[in-house]
Order: C-alpha cells, then structure tokens, then sequence
C-alpha cells in the first residue's frame, strides 16, 4: 500500500494512494467547503482499496474563487475524474459524505458514463427540502441549552459584524457532538468550518436545480447506493426519498453510527463499497 500522492489539477489540490487496482474511489467531501483533509481517516478504514480526494473550490489549498454552484462543482469533479483517468483510474467509484453525498446524486445523474458506481453516505438528500430542516431541529434537540444559547449568539453576528476564524471554529463545535451516535467522540472528527457566502450560495443553487435533479435520477441506470447511520441527526429520508427515484438503488443503514458513519461503523462503509463494487463488474 503506497502512501498518498498530491496532485493539482484546474485550481484543484487533492492526493491519491494506489493499492488495489480493482477497488478504487473518489471521496466527496462535504460542509459545503469544510476541509477535505476529515475524509483522510478512510486511509486506515480502506486499507486495501486505492483512494483519491480533493479539496472542493472556496477553500485552501484549492482555488477559492467562484462561482459557487452545482454546475462549477460538477465540471470540477469532471475535471478530477479526468486526471484519475490519465493515471489509470478507469470508471472509479465516487463516494459523497454529507454535501458531497448530495453532489454524488448530481454525479450518478451527470456524469454516470464516466464512474462505476455511486454511494452517498449520510447524505443532504434530493426531494422537497432535502431533509434540511428536520436535519436542523435535530441537531438543536440533541444540544443543551447553554450551548444552543451561545450558538445562536453568534449565528446572529454573521451579518455583523461577522465572526473570526476563531468564532467559526467555536460555533460548529457546539453542534459537533450532536452529529453522533456517541457525543463523546465528537473530539474524534475534524471541526474546521467556512465562511457563510460559500454555503450560502451553493445551497441556493442545489435549491434552483433540485427540480431538474429529481427528474434525472429516473434515468440514472449507474449503480446507486446509500449509507446511512441510524443515529444520524440528518433524516433517513434524506436517502430513502432519493434512492427510491432510482431503478435497482438501494439504502443501507449502518447500525450504531451517526452523520460521520466510518468513525462509528467503519465496516458498514466496507460493506457498502464492496457491494456497489460488485454491481458496478456485472456486465
């Protein structure tokens, strides 16, 4: 198993390990904008498949000039699969955590010629409001008041006079263990956060484009599947409502697990691969 390798690509910056030439993947991060660099725990999880990710536009080390939308995103992802193609990488598995699980339905609805297969794990979903507000009031259940109370302090001063880097970091800290099964292992994922417009303006455009989306995934005929942790505070509908759209999709739920599934349920995530890696070699 040989070590990450970085690459660049159209302002993009991302690495790539080579191992098994047969299981291969490129991993979608999500935030929108959070760094790629919480997805490098998939190294230990997938010991034996070749992994490729990158850092989406709107953040360091990538270029962070826009536009900011599904359709940029899409051809950056294009982009991406393009230098993996030029190294070998024919028709890889794409997997999309979160906002990139919503991206991974836009890639099995676009660019489904060009990947193997497609898994969104724990995904913004597809139809209606893409289980964003329940996703929301979940999170808020599970916090205790006091650091609600904070939270909503400084979601006010957004506007003005805005936050500190510092003032991000300590705002998504105080939902971060409400994203677990076990809060107590809400010091084991990555906490960095991004500035407001980036999400802001990629969520109005998934908005503006949904209504295309959820008619092209009818005819996705790439392999689909989701995973979805059963004490995640984003709705299983967010994946079930998608997948059913979807001729042969399915939805797996990993037990005991919550948004961030590998950390808690790392074999759930083997299990899925290797399932959409098998229906993705059927002739």
């Amino acid at each position: 198993m040989g070590e990450p390798v970085p690459f660049a690509v159209a302002g993009l910056v991302g690495w790539v390990r080579d191992a098994d030439e047969d299981r291969r993947v490129l991993l979608l991060h999500g935030g929108p904008a959070m760094s790629y660099s919480y997805l490098d725990g998939l190294l230990e999880v997938l010991p034996d498949w070749s992994i490729a990710s990158f850092q989406q536009r709107g953040r360091d080390p990538s270029t962070t000039q826009g536009p900011f939308d599904v359709p940029t995103m899409l051809a950056d992802i294009g982009r991406v699969l393009e230098h993996l193609a030029g190294r070998g990488w024919h028709r890889p598995l794409v997997a999309g955590h979160s906002w990139g699980g919503h991206l991974a339905w836009h890639v099995a609805a676009t660019l489904g010629d060009r990947v193997g297969g497609v898994l969104a794990m724990d995904p913004m979903g597809a139809v209606g409001d893409m289980g964003l507000a329940d996703f929301t009031e979940e999170l808020r259940r599970r916090t205790d008041d006091a650091a609600l109370e904070r939270y909503d302090e400084l979601e006010a001063a957004w506007s003005s006079p805005g936050l500190t880097s510092e003032e991000m970091i300590e705002q998504g800290r105080l939902l971060l263990p409400a994203y677990f099964a076990d809060p107590a292992r809400a010091a084991e994922a990555a906490d960095d956060w991004i500035a407001c417009h980036v999400f802001d303006s990629l969520l109005a455009s998934a908005e503006a484009v949904q209504p295309w989306l959820v008619a092209a995934l009818r005819a996705v005929r790439v392999p689909l599947g989701a995973l979805h942790g059963d004490r995640s505070p984003i709705p299983l509908t967010a994946s079930t409502d998608a997948v059913d759209l979807v001729p042969g999709a399915w939805t797996e739920v990993a037990d005991g697990a919550g948004h961030f599934v590998w950390l808690e349920a790392p074999e759930a995530v083997r299990r899925a691969l290797e399932r959409l890696r098998s229906e993705a070699a059927r002739p």
